[in-house]
C-alpha cells in the first residue's frame, strides 16, 4: 500500500501547535546566530547571514527577530541559558551552594567543554567592540546574566550555611568573576594550566567559606 505523504505531511502540519512552530523557528534562528557569530565575529552578524545558515529567508528572520542588535541579545542569551541547562544535572546532584558555585568556577576557568561555545562567543563579542559599539547593551547584559547566576549560587550557599552569611554578595560575584575571567584567558593561551587554574579557583572559594575577606 502507499502511503499519500503529502496527505500525512500536512496533516502533521495542522496538529503542531503554533507556539510550538514558533518556538523551535526561533531556536533554529538562534542556534544559527551562534554559528555565525563563533565564525565570523559578532560584527559579521547580519540577517541575511543567519537565514542562509539556519536556510530560512531573511523574511522570516525578520519576522521573529526586529534588529541585528535584538538578534545578537537574544542569541547571546541561547547560548548562556544552554550552558545552565547542560550543568543544572551536575548541579543538582551536589549538596550544597559552595560545592554548585565551585563545580560552575572551575569549569568555567579551566575551559571545560561545557563553556567552549560560551567563551567562544563572548571572545568575538569582545573582539567585534572595537567595530561596533552597539553591541555594548548585548555584552552588558551577558555579563549581567553571569552575574547573577554566581550571585545567586553564592546566596543559595548563605542560606544553607556553606558559606558566611556576612559575606557580601554582589562582591563576591565580582571577585570571583575577576579571576576565572582571567583564568580562562590564561588557560586558552596556554600561560597558566587547567590543574593550576582549578587550584586556584578552589582556593578562592576556600576563602569565601573562611570569611577571610569581608
Amino acid at each position: 500500500m502507499v502511503q499519500d505523504t503529502t496527505a500525512m505531511t500536512e496533516t502533521t502540519a495542522a496538529t503542531t501547535p503554533p507556539e510550538l512552530e514558533a518556538s523551535t523557528r526561533v531556536t533554529e534562528i538562534l542556534e544559527a546566530a551562534c554559528r555565525v557569530i563563533a565564525r565570523d565575529g559578532a560584527h559579521g552578524l547580519h540577517m541575511k547571514a543567519v537565514a542562509r545558515e539556519a536556510g530560512v529567508s531573511k523574511a522570516l528572520v525578520h519576522y521573529y527577530v526586529q534588529t541585528r542588535q535584538e538578534l545578537l541579545r537574544q542569541a547571546m542569551a541561547y547560548a548562556d541559558a544552554r550552558t545552565q541547562a547542560a550543568v543544572a544535572d551536575d548541579l543538582a546532584r551536589l549538596a550544597d551552594g559552595r560545592a554548585r558555585l565551585e563545580h560552575v568556577l572551575v569549569a568555567y576557568a579551566t575551559n571545560a567543554p561545557v563553556f567552549s561555545e560560551g567563551h567562544a562567543l563572548w571572545n568575538v563579542a569582545w573582539e567585534s567592540l572595537k567595530l561596533d559599539d552597539g553591541l555594548a547593551p548585548a555584552v552588558r547584559a551577558g555579563y549581567q546574566r553571569w552575574f547573577d547566576w554566581i550571585a545567586s549560587l553564592v546566596d543559595e550557599g548563605k542560606a544553607d550555611g556553606s558559606f558566611p552569611p556576612t559575606r557580601e554578595t554582589r562582591r563576591s560575584a565580582v571577585e570571583l568573576n575577576a579571576l576565572v575571567e582571567g583564568l580562562a584567558s590564561l588557560v586558552d593561551t596556554g600561560v597558566v594550566e587547567p590543574a593550576e587554574a582549578e587550584a586556584l579557583t578552589r582556593a578562592a572559594v576556600a576563602d569565601l567559606v573562611a570569611g577571610s575577606r569581608s
